[in-house]
């Protein structure tokens, strides 16, 4: 798949089921990961909940890190900007 020129740099769309399956399966709590991957328990709850469905690479990777999966297993798609943003 080609990356259009407007994607977001370094911004990914996380896939929030696999998130919170791999979580579940190991045994951690939201917590837990927020703590191991250096995050806020908030950020998770809102990722698996999908308010919040991206981050930046280096978030998906202390993620998987902490869960122990490629990071891969969590990106679902790179984040890309549909409409040209206003200037402020």
């Amino acid at each position: 798949m080609a990356v259009k020129a407007d994607t977001y740099r370094g911004r990914y769309r996380l896939n929030a089921h696999a998130l919170r399956a791999f979580r579940r399966v190991i045994g951690m709590t939201q917590v837990d990961l927020a703590t191991a991957s250096g995050t806020h328990n908030s950020f998770i709850s809102r990722l698996e909940r999908g308010e919040r469905f991206g981050c930046t690479h280096e978030v998906a990777r202390s993620l998987a890190a902490a869960l122990g999966v490629p990071t891969e297993a969590l990106i679902a798609a790179p984040l890309t900007q549909s409409k040209p943003r206003k200037a402020r």
